[in-house]
């Protein structure tokens, strides 16, 4: 979970944007704490998306009450989201005419961002494991292409003999040494035979 919600309250102060103020004290949590730190820049970045268009278009399509209970034009104007300092909290704060159409608002905006930040999640995650196949998938092609020429050389020149060199058998050299020797005398050879 992203966020732990901490309280929910409701205050009789007036403002200008509703009699009543609904606040929700959330906590900012990542993912997986042990990779992805509680960083200053992540817990901002986190806030801040909070209270973005894309959440409030999201809370909205999901949580449908009738267009006379809740205007979401108006809900940016009457939304503040702001960090408590020093701490990874953040206070969502809105000011409402009904205190029960502001808890709901609340509620359905940190239950859009859950939503919409554990669907990125997943998704980056997808594209992480996609990308780890194909590299996969690249790495067992190329060790099969390696294998293939292997063998040809193998029927070609036989199995190399390995005897560190010390009987002045030029080949006591690594696989990989012997293998590019290999390839370059079959590429002189070929060349021969097309002249």
């Amino acid at each position: 979970m992203a966020l732990a919600i901490l309280a929910v309250g409701c205050g009789d102060e007036d403002s200008p944007s509703g009699k009543h103020q609904v606040t929700a004290v959330i906590q900012i949590h990542p993912t997986e704490s042990k990779f992805f730190p509680t960083t200053e820049k992540f817990i901002a970045n986190e806030i801040a998306s909070l209270s973005l268009g894309v959440n409030l278009t999201a809370a909205a399509s999901r949580y449908i009450w009738k267009s006379k209970d809740i205007n979401w034009d108006n809900v940016p104007k009457n939304l503040v989201v702001t960090r408590i300092s020093g701490t990874d909290m953040a206070s969502i704060t809105l000011h409402s005419d009904d205190p029960n159409q502001a808890k709901n608002i609340i509620e359905a905006l940190i239950e859009s961002y859950l939503v919409t930040r554990k669907k990125n999640e997943e998704d980056r995650a997808k594209k992480a494991l996609d990308a780890l196949d194909a590299e996969s998938t690249e790495l067992e092609d190329l060790v099969d292409d390696y294998r293939k020429d292997l063998i040809v050389l193998i029927q070609q020149y036989g199995i190399p003999y390995f005897d560190g060199g010390t009987a002045g058998n030029h080949l006591g050299v690594s696989e990989k040494a012997i293998f590019q020797s290999a390839r370059a005398k079959l590429a002189d050879l070929e060349t021969e035979l097309a002249l």
